[in-house]
């Protein structure tokens, strides 16, 4: 609930003022693009349990190496394989792990936040949701005023990319929004190197409708 109160701010009322003053002045234009530094389209967190009761998400062979991999990590002393290793490492670096107690429960943490529906992060426009809801319909006008124009917006700052649609709260599309990768910063793949990169991108999708685009590993 806290993260849908209508006085969180991330920009305010002068910076979304001057938002709907430049889209305004700008309706003969082609192309409307908004750059800040933040993910504005909603991420929900990774759904891993719904990508295993969709098994046309995956090929056959990476459907059954994600059900082996979900399996193996609710369970300790079963093993792992570090995705995020380097392929400078050595074989013996890349051999299996075992799976700790501590393990399990940051992977079930992980599970339940996306079948249940559970916001883990707020770092973002995520964590902003009237304030998000305030400049999507900005972008519902501007649309409005000039239907041949593209909008988009570009972000950042998440260490992954994504490629994605932002939406008002009544769901109507108003810009597509791309969100650069790091320079050098882990993401994803750093915090959860026991998960194949492609079943960690799967889980975004199924959480996220709109996400067209993920590069959970880079």
């Amino acid at each position: 609930a806290h993260i849908s109160q209508p006085d969180k701010r991330i920009l305010g009322k002068e910076q979304l003022d001057w938002i709907a003053a430049q889209a305004s002045d700008a309706s003969q234009a082609k192309w409307l693009l908004l750059g800040q530094p933040q993910v504005v389209q909603e991420l929900k967190s990774p759904d891993f349990w719904k990508v295993l009761q969709e098994p046309g998400r995956g090929d056959t062979g990476a459907f059954s190496h994600w059900q082996a991999t979900f399996k193996n990590l609710t369970h300790p002393g079963f093993l792992y394989h570090n995705h995020s290793a380097p392929s400078s490492q050595s074989f013996m670096a890349k051999e299996p792990q075992v799976v700790t107690t501590e393990l399990r429960r940051e992977f079930l943490v992980a599970v339940a936040a996306g079948a249940y529906g559970i916001q883990m992060n707020f770092d973002s426009w995520t964590g902003y949701v009237a304030e998000r809801n305030r400049l999507a319909d900005i972008l519902a006008g501007a649309r409005a005023t000039a239907p041949q124009r593209g909008i988009v917006i570009y972000g950042g700052d998440s260490h992954n990319a994504w490629a994605g649609t932002l939406r008002t709260a009544a769901g109507e599309a108003v810009a597509a929004d791309f969100d650069g990768m790091s320079v050098s910063s882990p993401g994803i793949e750093y915090y959860r190197p026991w998960l194949p990169p492609a079943f960690e991108a799967a889980a975004w999708y199924a959480a996220n409708p709109d996400l067209v685009w993920a590069d959970t590993a880079d």
